[in-house]
């Protein structure tokens, strides 16, 4: 459905930027990653059950109205306002205010961009002006140098510090606190947080490179952000188990890089075939390494999926 929606979204991948693609097979990656274990979880006995009632509960005749309206309630005080968890700790709701605020903004603003949803143009006959346009059709035009292309333009720079601020929050509860300490793990507790830094800090050094250093190590940090972001969303729905599906995906994935190397080294070095090769290798290695180490090391990740084994 996602990869449909990319391709009608996009106009046909007319307005899909190749240069995203990895972040575009990542992103689908985590979908099916959370919609599987989602699926799985809704397979629980006790799971199903309570689904199947509390949809029924929720449409009982003569209680919509007011269901709709505590939902709206709900979503907006406990989900958005993460009211709940204020009611525990004020700094831990902070904390989690910051986190997820971060993330929805980062989402909100990347995902269109990079699947192809969203892009901006300069006006024809007017170059003082920028033009949004959203699923091919014009959105709205700004001025270029105005605040709302500063706070535009600038969302995931803003979106960082929320994430950052969230993250030392929470290690700094994961480090003081005795009981957060006696039961957290570092695969579960720690590894999302480090991988939430990563990806800040280096969209944020990205800002820095081309505002401040003149494009200095650009290319570099692209890639180093490119890798922690993959490597979030390809962590994010397997953090406890991965199938053999996963771990046979890097291995092809390792398999392309080193073809591609292949190649690199027989081209000659004045065609644009060995550039392209080199590329290809600087996406994949990284990406089919950490994939392979972290989900082929452990086999109790794939007896969850396939218990015959």
């Amino acid at each position: 459905m996602l990869s449909v929606l990319i391709l009608v979204g996009s106009r046909n991948l007319a307005h899909f930027d190749a240069a995203l693609v990895g972040y575009t097979f990542s992103v689908l990656f985590a979908t099916f990653g959370l919609t599987y274990r989602y699926a799985l979880w809704l397979q629980r006995p006790p799971t199903a059950l309570y689904w199947r009632r509390g949809w029924q509960a929720f449409f009982r005749r003569g209680w919509r109205r007011r269901n709709a309206g505590t939902w709206v309630r709900r979503v907006g005080e406990d989900v958005l306002a993460n009211r709940f968890i204020f009611a525990r700790d004020r700094l831990r709701g902070l904390t989690h205010l910051l986190i997820m605020w971060g993330c929805l903004i980062a989402v909100a603003i990347t995902f269109p961009l990079v699947f192809g949803w969203l892009h901006f143009r300069p006006v024809p006959g007017d170059l003082s002006l920028y033009e949004a346009v959203t699923f091919g059709f014009p959105a709205f035009q700004f001025p270029h140098d105005s605040a709302i292309a500063f706070f535009l333009f600038h969302g995931l720079v803003w979106s960082s510090f929320l994430v950052i601020a969230g993250v030392m929050l929470a290690v700094r509860r994961r480090m003081r606190e005795e009981g957060a300490v006696a039961v957290q793990r570092f695969a579960e507790d720690f590894m999302p947080l480090i991988l939430l830094f990563a990806v800040s800090l280096t969209g944020l050094m990205l800002t820095a490179s081309y505002t401040w250093m003149k494009g200095y190590a650009y290319t570099f940090i692209a890639i180093l952000h490119a890798i922690t972001v993959i490597g979030s969303f390809v962590y994010a729905p397997y953090s406890h188990e991965a199938s053999v599906a996963t771990t046979a995906l890097f291995v092809l994935l390792g398999q392309a890089a080193l073809v591609a190397v292949g190649l690199a080294a027989c081209f000659p070095r004045h065609t644009v075939d060995r550039e392209h090769a080199v590329a290809l290798a600087l996406w994949v290695v990284p990406y089919a390494t950490f994939g392979f180490l972290f989900f082929g090391a452990d086999s109790e990740r794939r007896v969850f999926v396939l218990p015959a084994l």
